[in-house]
């Protein structure tokens, strides 16, 4: 479900991520079916919009924007937090007493992560850029359920706030985990 000018739509899809900055995310708005399909492409640093065969360059806010949210991937990995140059500094719990801390790199978005009591993670937090361009607005991301795939265990339901609206709740049907993306589209327009 994307909740978004006043609209709730429900749209399925396949995301295809291979964070931090590839991603293959094909969409459509169930009411429309799947004709109505449209693919947000990022190979990073270009991005795309692409509906049938035809390739729309990212506007460069939209793209910043998309990147931000692609690193959130990255981060809920966790292994990469290991990294040369991260920043790990505990913070205080969360509004559901979750303990938590805050990752920092280089170059990205600061990211406040809380975890359960059982250890698993469930609340994201950072400022991403906005699409339309405008100052970077607050996001928290509520990670529950689980299902795992090649040795990865990942979240089944995500649900994301902006600045505390409903913004966007996404239900995994399946998982799946591949090497890498290889999409023909992340390679541009023909």
């Amino acid at each position: 479900m994307v909740y978004a000018g006043g609209r709730t739509v429900r749209i399925a899809g396949d995301w295809m991520i291979q964070p931090p900055d590839t991603a293959v995310v094909a969409t459509y708005d169930v009411t429309r079916g799947p004709a109505s399909a449209r693919a947000l492409v990022v190979a990073a640093p270009r991005g795309w919009i692409v509906s049938g065969t035809q390739f729309q360059p990212m506007p460069p806010s939209l793209l910043a924007s998309e990147r931000d949210e692609f690193y959130l991937y990255d981060v809920m990995r966790l292994v990469p937090l290991r990294a040369p140059g991260v920043t790990l500094t505990a913070i205080p719990p969360d509004s559901l007493a979750q303990a938590g801390f805050r990752a920092e790199q280089l170059g990205r978005p600061a990211v406040e992560v809380y975890v359960d009591a059982a250890g698993r993670l469930a609340h994201l937090r950072t400022l991403v850029q906005d699409p339309d361009g405008g100052a970077p607005t607050r996001q928290d991301v509520w990670l529950t359920g689980v299902m795992e795939a090649g040795g990865v265990r990942w979240f089944r339901e995500m649900r994301l706030t902006t600045n505390g609206a409903p913004f966007f709740d996404l239900t995994l049907r399946s998982l799946r985990v591949l090497p890498r993306v290889d999409d023909p589209r992340l390679a541009g327009p023909p």
